[in-house]
């Protein structure tokens, strides 16, 4: 029981909070995240005091809850038996739970790379395999281990009953079935992007988004009054590195924006310095000018043939051509909440069922003249309305107000309209009273679908792809997303959130918006300098950005490299202040890696983190295929390069930290005194190889001060004694043969 209550001690108590599925990072019973890994708890939680399993409990990530489980089943498989065994079988039963023990204390498990829920892997894509298979495999059965691999590589134990020679394992190995059941964990999605932030985000919430792709920005409006770090009030923009104000913004909260005659237009309900409402703003460059009606709130805006529409409280409203006045065109019986543009009609809808006294369901078009209904209607309210694949879709409320199922999506297909989910699937958010989407936005294949909803493994955002009737998650998120919007391949999200949890449960800070670039396949990739690396902060220094030494633009140029790359950053205010120096990152064919396929020069944060020039979390590609595996190669001007230890499938995270993932191992890497691993430092030439011609390189430079050298490999803009330490504690060191020039 001891080592159960020191297991508990590394979590942090807080109250609970119910999920569609459970975040590793969110605060439930112990009993609750055994549960998310593992079904078989059911039964097991016989084994140890209740009220050790109903302790709050939370996780850094989704491994560790897995290590915990597997630690909680050893503990009780070695004390327990559930059948009777003789000598022998208890014998190879305790050599197996020392393995077993070896395996979770490693915390190496497989990845989900195809599966949208929780799901047993067998053994994954990098060979990795899971609990029962590795003690398979390390007790001498590779073949039965691989045999599962082949046939049955995603089931759950208890579904292998006909295995029969994993039967006959178990049985020499003192296991039942069950037991084994028991140990089978099963694991989350690896979802596919990352996301990225707006500086420091919004300190308060985001109720619009509009992508001004003409003039190169994003448009943010809602009740705020900071952007990053800069004073506003309820509106900016963003270029995709810094945020700008537009004059004084608006006293009051923006709900709406569109362009029109490339001026921004923004709704809401504000007062200006004097004390008047008014609820329709135009920024025309320097200055806000105000509409005087109407003064109910406009929570609409839409352009459509040269001419812009606003909804006001529930009425419709139409800019005249003096661009100074507004005219009525429709009035509905209850709230509009969404518009767009199908063959040259408006369309409208909400909450209302009549319009101009002629009966609709939800939803209806305008000819420019005429209102009239939109096929059969919709059988409760629309927030949000989109162009997907040449059709309008409908996203909104998953139940009437007597829970009972409604449409959530639908399509139109110029006839009437078509449900297309199974909404008993979806459950509301945590904290509030409704399943609903508030947003679409739509990106080639897919469909994103952003509200409040619970998704299993996720929440709140989703992808729909046309043709199947559930949501794909995305991942989880903290807040009701209000707006989706497409700028530039990436897609916006504006809302009420602070925090994401990644797949793996790590947490993520966005302050109520964040972006995703769409277009890229991306690498999000983790790795230290050894002559940067301090192991009392556990973080390398910034000593060249902070001395004014860093080129804007990649030093990748020239021989060895040769890399053609135009990476740079636009000033040297644009470089993050916690930058460590340039990486470069190559991806190189899977079976041939002499075949070099892309290249990216990358910021390298003194996290480790390697980040892309375009401020991206993660490093961008744009000339391979995502979905396929790739040889992984890691550059530094002065430290030995290094490359994965096997192919691996891109979209990806990896830590070139952990000697497992790094071809070689331990051998190619230099070990920090805090336990940590590096990139060594000292191949001053970068050919791949630590020897005197690195020297000879060094004793041209030596005493150099204030540059960018690189025989400086602490990487604190001179070059001295400590650079030549750095080296001779690395001489002979060979990197393998494929990152050699």
């Amino acid at each position: 029981m001891n080592r159960i209550i020191f297991l508990l001690g590394i979590y942090l108590s807080i109250g609970t909070c119910a999920f569609a599925a459970l975040s590793p990072k969110q605060p439930a019973s112990l009993y609750e995240h055994l549960q998310e890994v593992n079904k078989e708890w059911k039964w097991a939680s016989a084994y140890f005091n209740p009220s050790v399993l109903a302790t709050n409990v939370q996780f850094t990530d989704d491994n560790q809850r897995i290590q915990t489980h597997l630690a909680l089943v050893t503990l009780a498989l070695q004390n327990n038996a559930t059948q009777t065994i003789v000598v022998v079988q208890q014998e190879k039963r305790m050599e197996a739970l020392q393995i077993l023990q070896r395996y979770f204390q490693n915390g190496v498990f497989p990845v989900n790379h195809y599966h949208a829920t929780r799901q047993p892997y067998f053994i994954d894509n990098f060979g990795t395999a899971c609990a029962v298979g590795h003690l398979i495999i390390e007790t001498g059965f590779n073949d039965v281990a691989q045999a599962v691999h082949q046939t049955q590589n995603y089931a759950y134990i208890a579904e292998l009953k006909e295995e029969k020679a994993l039967l006959q394992w178990a049985k020499n190995y003192g296991f039942s079935l069950a037991e084994l059941a028991w140990i089978q964990p099963t694991y989350g999605p690896d979802y596919p992007r990352f996301w990225d932030d707006l500086g420091e985000g919004l300190n308060g919430e985001v109720k619009a988004i509009f992508s001004d792709e003409e003039n190169g920005k994003v448009i943010l409006g809602g009740s705020f009054t900071m952007a990053n770090t800069l004073s506003c009030n309820n509106i900016a923009t963003w270029d995709g590195f810094q945020f700008e104000t537009l004059g004084n913004g608006l006293n009051g909260d923006v709900e709406s924006l569109s362009i029109y005659n490339n001026q921004i237009f923004a709704g809401g309900e504000f007062t200006d310095e004097l004390g008047n409402n008014f609820s329709l703003a135009k920024w025309n460059g320097n200055s806000w000018q105000n509409f005087s009606t109407p003064t109910t709130t406009i929570n609409v805006l839409h352009e459509i043939n040269n001419e812009l529409y606003a909804v006001a409280g529930n009425s419709l409203f139409k800019l005249n051509a003096d661009g100074n006045t507004l005219s009525n065109i429709g009035n509905f019986d209850a709230p509009v909440h969404c518009m767009a543009t199908i063959n040259g009609n408006l369309v409208v809808a909400g909450a209302f069922t009549e319009v101009n006294t002629i009966p609709t369901s939800f939803v209806a078009q305008y000819n420019g003249a005429n209102w009239q209904s939109l096929g059969n209607g919709l059988d409760n309210i629309v927030r949000s309305l989109s162009i997907y694949q040449g059709e309008l879709y409908a996203g909104g409320h998953f139940f009437d107000v007597h829970d009972d199922p409604t449409f959530g999506l639908a399509k139109f297909d110029g006839n009437s309209w078509q449900s297309l989910l199974d909404v008993t699937a979806y459950t509301a958010y945590a904290g509030t009273a409704e399943t609903y989407i508030n947003s679409l936005a739509a990106y080639e294949t897919d469909l994103y679908v952003g509200g409040s909803l619970n998704i299993e493994n996720g929440t709140n955002i989703g992808i729909y792809q046309a043709g199947t009737t559930n949501l794909i998650p995305m991942v989880w998120i903290d807040g009701i997303i209000n707006n989706l919007s497409i700028y530039k391949d990436q897609l916006y999200l504006g809302g009420t959130m602070s925090y994401v949890w990644d797949s793996g449960g790590g947490i993520e800070f966005y302050n109520n918006a964040m972006y995703m670039d769409l277009r890229a396949v991306q690498l999000k990739l983790n790795t230290l300098l050894e002559g940067a690396y301090n192991p009392e902060t556990g973080l390398m220094s910034t000593g060249l950005i902070d001395n004014g030494v860093l080129p804007i633009a990649q030093p990748f140029n020239t021989a060895p490299w040769n890399y053609e790359g135009t990476e740079a950053a636009a000033s040297v205010e644009r470089i993050p202040d916690n930058v460590v120096d340039w990486i470069l990152v190559e991806l190189r064919d899977k079976e041939d890696a002499s075949i070099l396929l892309d290249s990216r020069a990358a910021w390298l944060l003194n996290n480790g983190d390697v980040v892309d020039i375009t401020g991206a979390g993660a490093v961008n590609f744009y000339n391979i295929v995502a979905n396929e595996s790739y040889n992984i190669i890691v550059r530094h001007r002065n430290h030995l390069a290094l490359m994965g230890r096997e192919d691996f499938m891109l979209p990806s995270s990896l830590n070139f930290g952990a000697p497992w993932t790094v071809k070689g191992g331990e051998e190619q890497l230099a070990a920090t005194t805090d336990g940590r691993f590096a990139m060594p430092a000292g191949d001053i030439n970068s050919d791949g190889v630590i020897t005197v011609t690195d020297f000879n390189y060094f004793v041209t430079e030596a005493s150099l001060i204030n540059g960018y050298f690189n025989s400086d490999c602490n990487l604190d803009k001179t070059v001295t004694v400590n650079d030549f330490n750095l080296y001779k504690g690395n001489i002979s060191r060979i990197g393998v043969s494929e990152v050699r020039y």
